[in-house]
């Protein structure tokens, strides 16, 4: 298939294309800034797809630019609408009608455009964090701001491909886990561990599912297959990987360390009183059933590995600092 992408810049945007390209798919990505733009981590992902994708920088989704896109030879068979307005997406005043706007500009003409030229298929990407998705502790409602303008995004996507009669199919995602991420949990526990001291987890009691970003985004490539094959009207999927608490999670992590690295990760799980968030939130359909305890283990070692700092790097070369663990 050929593929207009967006959202490649993100974490999971940069493992789906990998992967739609990997198995054969010719995919275009197109990014909202210029290509020098792009720095630390971000630059890294954009960098790394340049020889598997062609890029093109400045079109936003459902802008005159994007449409241009569309109307070029040879045409798309789908559109994988993966970005999303996430900026400041922890913040409780997160703009959700702004962020709404962002993601669903031009809409009406993009599926009607993409109708006209032969694209078949529409995917979304969603989380489960919105409002009734996966299972958890009820009301299912959405976890913040961000989350309720993903929700949203997805009623006027499934309003206009019904219109346009375009196959539509949303991925909805736990929460994805392995490399060139932002700094996050797992790093956080990393970074403790080289320095010789416990990781402290503040949050043990949450219920969370965490799945390896690589096997997500082999579900993508094999989902956006099934809906361009399948028949027309609405297909999802909501993959799923470890479902356990936090602490759980983090002694799953120090295990693992533990046997790649020989020294003790302890992890020190802290009194969770605040529930700001729903206590537990899982997706439904799991994905590691083909993996074998060899594969994690291999997972866990590659991340644990590649993701160790540069500066980590040079100290325990030139004897400098800690020694590592």
């Amino acid at each position: 298939m050929r593929v207009l992408f967006t959202g490649a810049s993100s974490f999971t945007g940069y493992w789906f294309a990998e992967a739609l390209a990997q198995v054969g798919h010719e995919v275009m990505c197109i990014y909202t800034k210029p290509a020098e733009a792009y720095e630390g981590i971000r630059g890294k992902r954009v960098r790394m797809l340049a020889d598997k994708v062609s890029q093109v920088f400045g079109p936003r989704f459902g802008d005159a630019a994007f449409l241009e896109l569309l109307d070029g030879e040879p045409p798309f068979d789908a559109i994988c609408h993966h970005a999303a307005d996430a900026k400041n997406h922890k913040a409780a005043n997160f703009d959700c009608a702004r962020a709404l706007a962002e993601n669903v500009r031009g809409i009406n003409e993009v599926m009607q455009r993409a109708r006209a030229r032969g694209v078949s298929v529409f995917v979304a990407t969603g989380t489960y964090f919105e409002a009734g998705e996966g299972v958890g502790t009820p009301p299912l409602e959405a976890f913040s701001p961000y989350a309720l303008s993903k929700g949203l995004t997805w009623q006027v996507f499934r309003y206009y491909a019904s219109q346009h009669g375009l196959k539509l199919g949303k991925f909805v995602l736990p929460n994805p886990i392995g490399l060139y991420d932002e700094p996050r949990f797992l790093e956080h526990l990393f970074r403790s561990w080289r320095r010789g001291e416990p990781a402290s987890v503040r949050t043990p009691d949450y219920v969370r599912d965490n799945a390896p970003v690589a096997l997500l985004a082999r579900t993508y490539c094999d989902f956006l297959v099934g809906v361009h094959g399948g028949a027309a009207g609405l297909a999802q999927r909501n993959p799923s990987g470890w479902v356990e608490t936090v602490g759980e999670f983090a002694s799953r992590v120090s295990r693992h360390v533990q046997e790649i690295s020989g020294h003790e990760c302890p992890v020190h799980c802290h009194q969770q009183i605040d529930l700001q968030e729903p206590r537990a939130r899982a997706n439904t359909e799991e994905i590691l059933g083909g993996w074998s305890s060899e594969d994690e283990r291999e997972f866990w070692r590659e991340l644990w590995h590649e993701s160790r700092p540069p500066s980590f790097e040079s100290a325990a070369a030139s004897g400098g600092g800690r020694k590592p663990v």
